[in-house]
């Protein structure tokens, strides 16, 4: 009975449509790469806080969905997709809680879901009732500024990560302008080649309840660990499919760490962090490295984090 009730919520919930019928707007930055992550963002303005809203995000990659600086629902990032799938899929994020009575920053960070260029990063409509009790309805354009982000993929599908900008306030109302770009938006000439034509008119994955997302479900520590020279490795004793975040004490500014996928470049801080953004695998037996600076002691925790691909229930996020 409980497998009929789940299979009946997903088919309620998960509709096939047509790119264009779904009304997708999509946004690139205009020097798109096939390797790049993006910072996307936009600010509306509005006289009094709305009533209620809500967020259609459109991606054939992966993203983490920020409002007013705080980053929507408890998933580490959405959609849960195969490696190597390229459908859109589109999921709706009730955004009411972080409503602010101005104005309302709208921050995605983007990410391909393989090392591949397309135009097709995001799309989005911020929608809703305002205090007056009118609908209103905001689509992501060419008024969208975007850059290119602290990390982003390398050639072989990993991942790395600059921990010197990677606490740039970007999803703030109060923000660094340099360096950001007007996204670009698809047009109808664009349409003229075929293969792009073709992915235009690619089904659309829609999702307005059930969210497909990545989900951190524990975190534990190692078993032990051997250290060789400048590397160290780390044995979490079963293995699991997840990241591995490091906690680093008194790291150099510029010193490079690599480490299960990623390669972090230390910001220098007393304190800092060093794991993916979205890079997980599979694994059990992690090696850390890093260049003549890196010392074994300056890794006050490795800690294996176990990332489940699950639905979220958008009414609790």
């Amino acid at each position: 009975m409980r497998g009929w009730l789940l299979t009946f919520v997903l088919w309620t919930t998960v509709l096939w449509v047509n790119a264009r019928q779904f009304n997708t707007h999509w946004v690139a930055a205009p020097d798109t790469d096939s390797l790049a992550h993006v910072w996307f963002r936009t600010t509306l303005l509005s006289s009094a806080r709305h009533h209620e809203a809500h967020l259609t995000i459109a991606t054939t990659g992966l993203v983490k969905v920020y409002v007013n600086e705080a980053k929507v629902g408890t998933a580490l990032f959405y959609p849960s997709r195969p490696q190597g799938d390229t459908t859109t899929i589109a999921l709706t994020l009730d955004v009411t809680p972080y409503l602010r009575p101005d104005s309302n920053v709208v921050a995605v960070l983007y990410s391909p879901g393989f090392p591949h260029a397309t135009r097709r990063q995001v799309s989005a409509v911020f929608y809703g009732i305002d205090s007056k009790g009118q609908r209103f309805a905001y689509f992501s354009d060419n008024s969208w500024i975007c850059r290119h982000a602290a990390s982003g993929l390398t050639a072989d599908g990993h991942e790395w990560v600059d921990g010197r900008w990677a606490d740039t306030p970007w999803t703030a109302s109060d923000f660094d302008a340099a360096l950001w770009r007007h996204a670009v938006e698809t047009t109808d000439d664009e349409n003229a080649t075929a293969p792009f034509a073709q992915q235009q008119t690619a089904p659309c994955k829609t999702y307005t309840a059930c969210l497909p997302a990545e989900k951190i479900v524990r975190s534990r520590g190692y078993n032990y660990f051997d250290a060789n020279g400048n590397e160290v490795s780390y044995d979490y004793g079963r293995g699991f499919r997840g990241l591995v975040r490091l906690n680093l004490r008194e790291a150099r500014w510029g010193e490079q760490i690599e480490t299960a996928g990623l390669r972090y470049t230390c910001n220098g801080q007393m304190d800092e962090q060093a794991s993916p953004v979205f890079a997980i695998g599979y694994q059990r037996r992690v090696t850390v490295t890093g260049d003549r600076y890196f010392r074994r002691d300056q890794i006050t925790e490795a800690e294996a984090v176990d990332v489940a691909p699950i639905f979220i229930d958008n009414t609790f996020q």
